[in-house]
């Protein structure tokens, strides 16, 4: 087993899930060269992976540059492994120029110099202590808050300020609109009730407004908005409004004329009793 083909695996190597798993392997088995004789089954013992999957992992790894084997001929001559990264661990540390050092540089050296680097740079440290004091504000958030979903930080206030905000928004957009003057007092009535909508309509829809607005008025109009609003849902152009609006007939009620209504009139003389003639008798007489 060795510990250097080992650690460089796991620093250096780019292989990931089962090839991980086949270089770990052949890394435990090989010398500090990075050499391993190892057969398909002892590779399967080692990782529990099929031998059609390690074949398929011994691929990749060649591709990688990381690894090369040599095919062997049975049991008494199984398969030679040779981990790349060893030879270039061994080229990096002999190469010229770079120093290797023997021995470990003082714990005293090492605190000084941090000491200098964390006083070069104050405002690092200042941003550091800055996260970490909105960290614990969110954390502390996420505890207090009941009925708050996880990870929201949202007040109140915030949330007042967004929907204000979003009036203030839509009220420009209305402004920006060039709205009819037949359909102007529509649309600050359904506005000053809270439901905002995109006034962006096209000259035919526009006519469509003003003449609802003259046929039936604006309070029957927003009385009928009103009583289909979803305010969880809430739509976004006033084309709604003009589907709902088509429920309504295509002709106003005509006004009832005075002339069909017949008032009641008093008999003069005073009350005049009831008479039935065809059975002139005092219980049905009289009444």
């Amino acid at each position: 087993m060795s510990d250097i083909a080992t650690e460089l695996v796991w620093s250096q190597s780019k292989s990931c899930r089962g090839s991980r798993l086949v270089m770990l392997a052949l890394a435990r088995e090989a010398d500090d060269d990075g050499k391993a004789t190892l057969t398909l089954d002892e590779i399967s013992t080692l990782t529990r992976l099929t031998p059609r999957s390690i074949t398929k992992c011994l691929g990749e790894l060649a591709k990688l540059g990381e690894l090369s084997h040599e095919r062997g001929g049975g049991a008494s001559n199984p398969n030679a492994y040779s981990i790349l990264l060893c030879n270039g661990a061994v080229e990096e540390s002999t190469s010229p120029g770079k120093e290797i050092p023997t021995s470990r540089p003082d714990e005293s050296v090492v605190g000084q110099k941090v000491h200098e680097v964390a006083s070069q740079n104050p405002a690092a440290e200042a941003g550091s202590r800055k996260f970490h004091h909105a960290d614990s504000e969110v954390s502390s958030s996420r505890v207090r808050g009941g009925n708050t979903p996880y990870g929201s930080i949202t007040t109140t206030k915030e949330q007042a300020s967004l929907l204000r905000s979003h009036r203030e928004n839509s009220t420009v957009k209305q402004d920006s609109v060039k709205v009819p003057d037949g359909a102007k007092d529509l649309v600050t009535a359904i506005t000053s009730a809270g439901m905002l909508v995109g006034w962006r309509l096209t000259e035919s829809e526009w006519d469509r407004v003003t003449a609802l607005a003259a046929r039936w008025g604006n309070e029957r109009l927003v009385e009928m908005v009103a009583r289909r609003w979803n305010a969880d849902r809430p739509p976004q152009s006033a084309r709604y409004l003009l589907r709902i609006w088509a429920d309504l007939p295509s002709h106003a009620p005509a006004a009832a004329s005075p002339g069909n209504v017949v008032p009641l009139r008093r008999q003069s003389g005073g009350w005049i009793p009831f008479q039935n003639t065809a059975a002139p008798s005092a219980y049905q007489n009289g009444f």
